[in-house]
């Protein structure tokens, strides 16, 4: 007796039908506390962001809860499309701050996180998203104002130093430690050129200028105040030599 030929095959269809079936997330999966975490997310982050959760039980129509406005999605709105992909794909994967533009440019930072039920199944997703066009626009502006000092003669990283004084005392002492410090030699060394060469700093720095400033230098520079006016008149002198001969060699 033959066996029929219905018999003799196997049976595929079965195989295929449990290949293609997924796992079912829990129906009482109770998604109420991410809702409330929609809303604490948004106090939290403010204006510029907006939180989405989606019951991924609820297909097409998934989102339950959202903060904010950026998409101007509501709730009963279908998931985006990079989500449904990922759910087609089985690749249920949390991502985390990567870069996405909505359909009218704005570039949005956002992160998807999957819930998923005591079984692993996912049942709902949490999304975050940022506007990030006010920061860009924000760090553009900042580029080009730093852009704009960057140039041979102004550039940041030569830019000298400037002293923002809240007295004149402050003022007077920044400016003599600054040319003692550029003379390099401490003052009880130094001879007379290199004290009259700190003079000279100072009278062309203004700091001759401010009352009594005489005698705050010759008590710095251990000398009398008549030391201090017999240098400048002896650079006065020197500066009318020079005129003369710079003239003169015209």
């Amino acid at each position: 007796m033959q066996r029929s030929r219905s018999n003799s095959l196997p049976n595929t269809r079965s195989k295929d039908q449990s290949t293609m079936s997924k796992p079912v997330p829990d129906p009482d999966f109770d998604l109420t506390p991410w809702k409330q975490m929609v809303t604490a997310l948004y106090d939290l982050l403010g204006s510029g962001h907006e939180i989405v959760l989606h019951d991924l039980r609820l297909m097409p129509n998934t989102l339950v809860a959202v903060s904010g406005d950026l998409t101007g999605r509501k709730i009963g709105a279908p998931m985006t499309d990079l989500l449904l992909a990922k759910l087609s794909s089985g690749k249920e994967e949390d991502s985390l701050s990567y870069s996405t533009r909505s359909e009218d440019g704005r570039l949005l930072r956002c992160s998807t996180v999957f819930i998923r039920d005591a079984n692993g199944v996912p049942v709902g997703c949490l999304c975050l998203n940022k506007d990030m066009t006010h920061l860009l626009s924000a760090r553009d502006a900042l580029d080009k104002l730093i852009n704009d000092y960057r140039d041979d003669e102004n550039g940041l990283d030569e830019a000298q130093t400037e002293v923002f004084p809240h007295n004149v005392d402050n003022l007077q002492d920044s400016l003599v430690k600054k040319s003692i410090a550029k003379v390099g030699i401490p003052v009880d060394l130094m001879k007379k050129e290199q004290k009259k060469a700190i003079v000279a700093e100072l009278q062309d720095s203004g700091f001759f200028l401010i009352r009594d400033s005489v005698d705050r230098l010759a008590a710095e520079l251990d000398v009398t105040r008549f030391t201090i006016y017999n240098y400048l008149k002896e650079l006065e002198n020197e500066k009318i030599v020079k005129d003369r001969k710079d003239h003169s060699s015209f």
